[in-house]
């Protein structure tokens, strides 16, 4: 895996043809972690960066997070080309829904967040600090405030009691930083992207660039479903199946602020390595066309995608 290369975000320029897709988590993605999460709102040099991605009419920018609708709508309103995925997957908002919120999928089964609640709120009992974050389609058990080492263990402890006590009840376990969250079956990052895709192809306006960003294990799904010729991008460390790697939230809003600038750093990093290319794709089905440059043109420089007569300071 390599380090995401600055000269990537020239792919996204507006000078680069046809429409661009940003696929962003939020925490851990484009914010830092709080102790509490309604702390985690965006800092003003997010929101500079947002101001400037939504004036762009070749960018579909999705913003797609484990957070409520509530949540989202309060931050990110200002931004009518956005499209708010709230929960993982389990309601929308955007241009496409007259920016009114819809559930992705509305035969999304939630029966078995009783039995989960009972579970949560014994283990809350017993673990001083943890808080529970209960949502329309998943509840989350939080320790981050917790006692390090007696919050680990607990943390591991629940997870093997919702493992032997749901068996074979349509929603999944998995464990975050410093959260234990149990989801439904049908809600994933991953549908959302695929379904996206989709849609952009109807329209004959497939996605020129795709880019995708993402920190845990409920972005994995993500990295799986983009296309083939995506820029998939884990954020901090620990084992994925993204192509590149950025450090932490402050490298995520340092490109995007390359990407809404639309102008690379003189200190910008080497372009794009022969070996990091990937195909571009213009369908979900199949009719995906490689267009990786032969070898003898494999050291050609990245920016040459923008047009010959695009001026040095507009880059």
């Amino acid at each position: 895996m390599q380090m995401l290369r600055d000269s990537v975000a020239c792919m996204f320029f507006s000078s680069t043809p046809g429409t661009k897709a940003l696929f962003l988590d939020y925490d851990g993605t484009l914010r830092e972690f709080e102790k509490r999460p309604e702390a985690a709102v965006p800092s003003e040099e997010a929101h500079e960066i947002f101001h400037l991605l939504n004036s762009r009419e070749d960018l579909k920018v999705f913003i797609v997070s484990g957070r409520n609708k509530e949540f989202l709508e309060d931050q990110f309103r200002a931004y009518n080309s956005f499209t708010l995925i709230a929960e993982h997957g389990f309601t929308k908002r955007g241009p496409d829904t007259g920016h009114k919120w819809r559930p992705f999928n509305p035969f999304t089964d939630t029966e078995w967040m009783v039995k989960v609640r009972i579970i949560l709120e014994f283990f809350t009992r017993c673990t001083p600090g943890s808080h529970i974050e209960e949502k329309h389609s998943a509840i989350v058990w939080h320790y981050r405030e917790c006692d390090e080492e007696y919050g680990q263990f607990k943390a591991k402890e629940l997870m093997h009691q919702l493992a032997t006590s749901l068996g074979n009840m349509p929603c999944q376990i998995s464990q975050g930083s410093k959260i234990v969250e149990v989801a439904s079956l049908s809600v994933k990052k991953g549908l959302v992207v695929r379904a996206a895709i989709t849609q952009q192809e109807t329209q004959s306006e497939p996605f020129a660039e795709v880019l995708v960003m993402g920190d845990d294990r409920t972005d994995e799904s993500m990295f799986l479903d983009a296309p083939q010729g995506a820029w998939t991008v884990k954020v901090g460390p620990g084992e994925t199946s993204a192509k590149h790697r950025l450090k932490g939230p402050a490298e995520v809003r340092r490109f995007l602020r390359i990407i809404a600038d639309q102008k690379l750093p003189s200190t910008a990093m080497s372009p794009v390595s022969p070996s990091s290319k990937t195909p571009k794709f213009f369908s979900m089905d199949g009719r995906k066309e490689n267009v990786s440059q032969e070898d003898d043109d494999a050291d050609d420089d990245p920016l040459d995608c923008l047009p010959e007569t695009e001026e040095p300071n507009q880059m």
